[in-house]
Parts: structure tokens; C-alpha cells; sequence
């Protein structure tokens, strides 16, 4: 019934006065019929050159940064090639876009949507016009019609544009270190409309406080703190709902493991033997560099054809904890790699099997390898990296130590019985002989001093 009431924004030229027609069904009981007669009379009242426009649902729901398309067509079917399209917001001189004379008439369009509309015309002899509305952003949040004239007739469709987004994957950091309490901060960006916030821990939930405010984009950016004990066992998380969207996002750190990895901390020295000819590892083999061209390096088996390195200390049990200085590299990748790997592979190996790699390209997409490429969302960019490897557990875990956050974690990891596993690096040049830095290897600060330390300062 609601395309039926669009009707009644029709003007024709010359209006006619039709009586209005009642049919009660409390006095005929033949409701059917009486549809049938309304229908047909409708379509009577459809004269020469009239139409009825018809558009999209009353209720369009559109991601930010999607495109959306409105299509509009006139029932009967005919040529639209000479009448007036105009698309519009909110109101009718808000023009999104006009077709006017066979064309558009771009003077007329709204400054925030030049270069974002395309016209669709593709079936406009049959009745059809559509409007491709590109990167939707907040702000397109709106009331919008199409409106089609010919000589003799015009109408016009309504409908609204609903915008949603699904913000970043929550970070969780350590904030602080007192008394035993450990203060955590979950915070995450880019939420439309406004979501829900959550702590968890198993096996039930977390009231806390937290802060919603808003960009200059119109999207929602989410603060929650949270205070636990420094003894807990427990897996802690932070979930972030669109009820909209009806998705969530949630990320999961496990309290102590962080603080038991620092404990877990060995020193290790990468093996020249293994590097990349274009690698240049320091003498107290504690750093490594990409550079522009081969060095002068005696053939092994141990040496990888793709560019990167290994230690010498290779592990098979236990718990295994290193931190890795990025800085200010564009493109890394770092993590573990099993001893039987094939070393002639020149090209990308992550995806073969006993790799568990994180990786940089292009100084700010994050990303870990596993039967695909998947994304990483990091508020905080780090500088440097902790590797957590854990035998028992089967997990490779990763930590931004800049930020005091959880990053990652491979889990049910296929760790083979008396074989052996190394720390890996690979620094990638970006082809700049000023981003020629260094990939290092760094002493590890037990978290609580870490943090302590981080309190202090900024008391």
C-alpha cells in the first residue's frame, strides 16, 4: 500500500476531477472484488501520457564506503529519453542529479556530490533510471526522490537513506600497573550508529563504564576501561555491537600471558649463514638491513633464496618469548618459520606450511599469513614486536610493545614432534635508499616494570 499512496504525488497538466468510489465490505463481503475494481480504475485514471513512478524501498540500508544505487521506472513502460529526471535530497531543489534535453545538466548538482553520482541509463528506453551513489559517508544520512516530468505529467518517489558502519577490531592495551590491578583500555573507531560495549570474562559479564564520541566524519569512536587483577587466569574480552548490522567485533587477551611471556624472554643472535644475499647482518649479529644490491656471501644450504633471516638458537619445546625493533620501517615481516621450510622458494612462502608470520607493507597495512591474507587493524603503530612461542599451547603469539597491546594470536599451531622451529625476520626495502633502517633484535623489559616505569614518567 505504500507504493499505492505514492500515487497521490501525481500532477497531471490538466487535472481532472474523479468522483471518489467507496466500497464498504461490510456491506458487499466482497473485498476482492472491490480490489479488483479500485485496480482497474486506477489504470483508467492512468491517461494518455500518464504514469506511475515507482522507486526504491521505502528503507535503504547502506555501508559507509560502499556505493548504493537508486532505481527508479515508470509503470507503464516508456521512453524517458526526452522528459526531466531530476534526483534530489531532502528537497526538491537539493539536486543530486538532473537529466534534462537528452543530458545531464551538471550546474545544478549539490557541491558534496560532484564526482560521487553516476547516471545509469542503460534501460531508459524502457522506463528505467538509476542513480549510483559512490562511497557513502555518514553525512549521506537523508530523506531522497527521483522526479520525472514529461509535458503533460509529473511525479514523484520518495524514500530514506540509512547509513551503517562496522568500526575497527577493538584494541586492548595495558594502560597501568599498581597494587596488583592491572588497568586495561579497549578502545576502537569507525562505528555508525552508535554501538554497544562490553567487557567479558569467562564465563560471564563485565559491567564497566565507557566513552562514546564522535568524529568529524559523523563515525563513533569507543573508549572503555577496565581493572583486573594481575593474578588472573581468565580470558578477558572486549565486544563492540552493531545493532544495526546486528555484527560485533571482539577482541580477547588472556591477562597473565602477556605478563608470563616477558618471563619467558631469551636472548638470541641471528645466523649470517642463513641470510638473503642482499641481508647485512651486524657482527654482534643483533641487527639486520636490506640492502640495494647483493654482498659478497659464501654458498650454503642453510642459506634462504627469499630475503630474510633466521637465528641460531632453534627451539622444539618450552616457552619462547623476543622482541623485534621495526622503527620506522615501512614494509617487515617477522614471527617463526619451521626448520624443514624449502629455502629455494624465491617468491612470498607464508602460505606454505611452518610459517606463522605478521607482516608490514606500505607503513600501514598490518597483516598475518595463514590460507589467506587477513588484515589487521592496529590504533597504535608499533615500533617494536614481541613473538610469543609456546610448544604445549601450540601458539604463536604477537604483542605491541609500543602500545601494550595483544596483536594476534596462531592458535592450534601443527608444531611436528622432536623438529625444530626458528625465529624469523625479513626487513623488505621500499626502495629508498633513506628507508634502508635496520631490523634489530631488543632486550625485553618485564611488563610490569614496563608499565610501572610508563606511570611514573607521566606522573
Amino acid at each position: 500500500m505504500a507504493s499505492f499512496s505514492k500515487v497521490l504525488l501525481n500532477r497531471p497538466r490538466d487535472m481532472l476531477n474523479y468522483p471518489t468510489f467507496q466500497c464498504p465490505s461490510q456491506v458487499f463481503h466482497l473485498y476482492e472484488y472491490c480490489f479488483l475494481f479500485l485496480s482497474a480504475l486506477s489504470l483508467i485514471r492512468l491517461g494518455s501520457g500518464q504514469f506511475q513512478l515507482i522507486g526504491p524501498d521505502d528503507h535503504i540500508q547502506a555501508l559507509a564506503g560502499e556505493d548504493v544505487v537508486f532505481s527508479c521506472h515508470v509503470s507503464p513502460k516508456m521512453n524517458l529519453e526526452d522528459m526531466e529526471v531530476r534526483f534530489f535530497r531532502n528537497h526538491f531543489s537539493s539536486v543530486l542529479l538532473l537529466y534534462k534535453d537528452g543530458k545531464e545538466v551538471k550546474e545544478k548538482q549539490m557541491q558534496e556530490y560532484q564526482g560521487r553520482t553516476e547516471l545509469m541509463q542503460d534501460a531508459i528506453i524502457e522506463g528505467t533510471v538509476s542513480l549510483k551513489l559512490k562511497n557513502i559517508i555518514p553525512s549521506d544520512k537523508a530523506l531522497y526522490g527521483c522526479w520525472f516530468s514529461s509535458k503533460t505529467f509529473y511525479q514523484q518517489y520518495t524514500w530514506e537513506l540509512q547509513v551503517a558502519a562496522l568500526g575497527s577490531t577493538p584494541i586492548i592495551s595495558f594502560e597501568g600497573y599498581r597494587d596488583g590491578e592491572i588497568l586495561l583500555l579497549c578502545q576502537s573507531v569507525g562505528w555508525l550508529p552508535e554501538p554497544s560495549v562490553q567487557w567479558r570474562q569467562d564465563p560471564g559479564h563485565l559491567l564497566t563504564k565507557h566513552t562514546v564520541e564522535q568524529d568529524d566524519n559523523g563515525f563513533f569512536f569507543i573508549k572503555t576501561n577496565l581493572s583486573i587483577n594481575e593474578h588472573s587466569n581468565k580470558n578477558i574480552s572486549c565486544l563492540i555491537l552493531n545493532h544495526v548490522l546486528k555484527q560485533e567485533k571482539e577482541s580477547r587477551v588472556h591477562i597473565a600471558e602477556w605478563m608470563e611471556a616477558t618471563k619467558h624472554s631469551v636472548r638470541i643472535t641471528l645466523d649470517p649463514d642463513t641470510a638473503h644475499p642482499r641481508l647485512h647482518v651486524s657482527e654482534d649479529k643483533q641487527l639486520v638491513t636490506h640492502e640495494d644490491k647483493d654482498l659478497p656471501v659464501m654458498k650454503t644450504e642453510k642459506r634462504f633464496k627469499f630475503p630474510c633471516v633466521v637465528t641460531l638458537q632453534r627451539f622444539s619445546s618450552d616457552d619462547h618469548y623476543w622482541e623485534v625493533e621495526v622503527g620506522e620501517m615501512k614494509s617487515w615481516y617477522i614471527g617463526v618459520c619451521w626448520s624443514g621450510v624449502n629455502r629455494e622458494e624465491k617468491n612470498i612462502p607464508f602460505f606454505s606450511k611452518g610459517y606463522w608470520i605478521m607482516g608490514l607493507m606500505n607503513d600501514y597495512e598490518y597483516f598475518i599469513f595463514k590460507s589467506k591474507i587477513k588484515a589487521l587493524s592496529l590504533l597504535v603503530q608499533p615500533r617494536r614486536i614481541g613473538v610469543f612461542l609456546r610448544f604445549k599451547a601450540r601458539e604463536v603469539s604477537f604483542f605491541n610493545v609500543t602500545g601494550r597491546s595483544h596483536i594476534y594470536t596462531f592458535t592450534n599451531c601443527h608444531f611436528q614432534e622432536n623438529d625444530f622451529y626458528y625465529p624469523y625476520f625479513s626487513p623488505v626495502r621500499s626502495g629508498w635508499k633513506e628507508h634502508s633502517i635496520p631490523m634489530s633484535i631488543s632486550p625485553v623489559v618485564p611488563l610490569e616494570d614496563d608499565i610501572s616505569q610508563a606511570i611514573l614518567l607521566s606522573s
